[in-house]
């Protein structure tokens, strides 16, 4: 599966340098960040990105209602196989690397969801 992640200025690339530290590599996920874009240049560079193909892609955003989430569902309109996700955190990109060449879209993207969600939560003073 193809991904990309689109966030705001250096956002996705410390993302992905830091689960390449924890991961030991960072390969298959490209990052484009919107700054030197407005609205209506990162649309074109994420459909560019995309290309002509329909094949199952995984575009994750920082903020869905931002303008990376608004680009990215402009840019993907019309494909069947390409998912979005906003909110993007460390173990979503983990779990992309680990078995983004393993599952079909459908399947990775509930698996992203599931590790996403279950990765915020109060946690309780050791001691």
């Amino acid at each position: 599966m193809r991904v990309l992640m689109v966030t705001h200025g250096e956002l996705g690339q410390c993302l992905l340098d830091s689960a390449a530290r924890i991961y030991g590599a960072a390969v298959g996920v490209d990052v484009l960040s919107n700054d030197p874009f407005d609205a209506t240049g990162l649309a074109a560079a994420i459909g560019e990105w995309l290309g002509s193909e329909d094949s199952d892609t995984l575009i994750l955003v920082d903020v869905g209602g931002g303008s990376c989430g608004i680009a990215a569902r402009l840019a993907a309109d019309g494909r069947t196989r390409t998912w979005i996700l906003g909110g993007v955190n460390l173990p979503m990109v983990l779990t992309c690397l680990g078995s983004g060449d393993t599952m079909d879209g459908r399947e990775l993207v509930d698996k992203i969801l599931d590790r996403a969600l279950n990765s915020v939560n109060l946690l309780e003073p050791l001691n």
